[in-house]
């Protein structure tokens, strides 16, 4: 699963985009002991969160049936050089400190592994933000987006976060408007730095490691005038994501609205466009299509492709969702079939049988490879955005909803232990400060 572009807003699709598990520390007042490139945090027992103060998930990873991660970026104080009035969302107000938690209990308790403190000088790039990505046996990675410096962070630890190491990384503008992260395996990961987007253009570059984060490797990217690239540049580019070290696909839309896939299959150096079939009645200005998630797999060679698509009428259209699929495993896709959903925040499959998609405050799991779906209800009020889901296996997952309460955005961690017929508040850890 993918780590998905961090610190940018491309509407409601690409809020499925993010979120994963735990972060932080601080080049300029780290929360721990330094030795080196070496970190140490510091262990403290959290409270669960006042929906008053400005905190703010960025990711949840979950490991194993008791162990997750989670990255909160936020402060003790709003950022006193910003105008915090009401209406205005809470990661425009906050100071940026970043912490990373671990839960060793299901998300009952929380200790803080790491820590990166925010500057109250507000760099230019806004607030920064995390992304992870874990693995059993201890191993796992955080991606910090600027430090205060306004340099990109990555950070490994190898021992469960009682230490980190600071990997050489790109450069002070790799990460212009946001970025992908995605690993295979312990070893093999992508990093999209999206460096800069305009009128349909969007420019990007790829790197690729195969130590676990060490070292990188420019390996592709998008081509300014009078320069080759294996990726255009016309166009959106949402979600990254592998299957192998060496089969993968960025998914996006064109500047006409058309849902697109490019394939690698060797790494990532070199891609192609995969054409989706049209959908049924689609003309080439109706309807506006968009992928709303990466490729799905359950087998070895059978997937889907979620796909929402706008059809105008009269009184303003309406959004649907329609699931392409395969069966040679990604290389071609059949003319999609309709779901009777009309977004899709998030979407996660285990296998054949074990699938789940969640839009607004619902979360749908289906039993039969999407054929026929059941509900289950967040316990939360108000117009939410599930923002990240996560199932470590056919019963124990974690959802992380968005959602506005008192002219402030808020979040707000849900876990379930039975596949998702049901789910419970979790506390999230609120400690992000000292």
């Amino acid at each position: 699963m993918a780590i998905r572009r961090g610190g940018l807003s491309r509407g409601q699709w690409l809020i499925a985009c993010l979120l994963i598990s735990g972060l932080a520390v601080a080049l300029s007042g780290c929360a721990g002991l330094r030795s080196g490139n070496a970190y140490r945090p510091l262990a403290t027992h959290p409270r669960s969160i006042d929906s008053r103060e400005g905190t703010r998930v960025d990711d949840v990873t979950v490991v194993s049936a008791r162990t997750a991660w989670i990255a909160i970026t936020g402060s003790e104080q709003l950022n006193p050089h910003i105008n915090c009035l009401r209406g205005h969302t809470r990661a425009a107000c906050l100071e940026g400190n970043i912490a990373v938690f671990r839960t060793d209990d299901g998300g009952v308790h929380w200790r803080r592994r790491l820590l990166i403190r925010g500057s109250t000088r507000h760099p230019p790039q806004g607030v920064p933000f995390a992304g992870l990505k874990f693995f059993r046996g201890g191993g796992g990675l955080v991606l910090i987006t600027f430090d205060e410096a306004g340099r990109p962070v990555l950070l490994r630890t190898s021992d469960g976060g009682g230490s980190w190491h600071r990997s050489p990384f790109l450069s002070s503008s790799a990460f212009g408007n946001g970025y992908d992260l995605d690993f295979v395996d312990a070893k093999h990961g992508w990093v999209i730095a999206d460096r800069s987007a305009a009128t349909g253009m969007e420019w990007l570059s790829l790197y690729r490691t195969v130590d676990g984060g060490r070292t990188w490797e420019k390996i592709a990217g998008t081509g300014h005038a009078g320069q080759v690239s294996s990726i255009p540049a016309y166009g959106d580019k949402n979600f990254l994501t592998f299957r192998s070290p060496t089969t993968g696909w960025l998914a996006g839309s064109d500047n006409s609205g058309v849902a697109e896939l490019y394939l690698s299959r060797d790494g990532g150096r070199h891609w192609r466009l995969q054409r989706l079939p049209s959908l049924p009645g689609q003309t080439p200005r109706s309807p506006v299509t968009k992928v709303a998630y990466a490729p799905e797999f359950y087998s070895r060679r059978s997937g889907v492709e979620p796909v929402a698509a706008y059809f105008p009428n009269g009184s303003g259209g309406r959004w649907k969702v329609f699931l392409y699929s395969t069966v040679d495993g990604g290389l071609h896709w059949v003319r999609p079939r309709p779901l009777p959903f009309a977004r899709v925040d998030v979407f996660e499959i285990r296998d054949a049988g074990h699938w789940w998609l969640g839009a607004g405050t619902t979360i749908w799991r289906s039993q039969d490879m999407g054929h026929t779906w059941r509900a289950a209800a967040l316990p939360i009020r108000g117009d939410a955005l599930l923002s990240s889901l996560w199932f470590v296996d056919d019963r124990v997952g974690l959802a992380v909803e968005r959602y506005q309460m008192g002219g402030w955005d808020n979040e707000a961690l849900f876990r379930s232990v039975d596949g998702g017929k049901r789910w419970q508040a979790v506390a999230v850890p609120r400690s992000v400060g000292s």
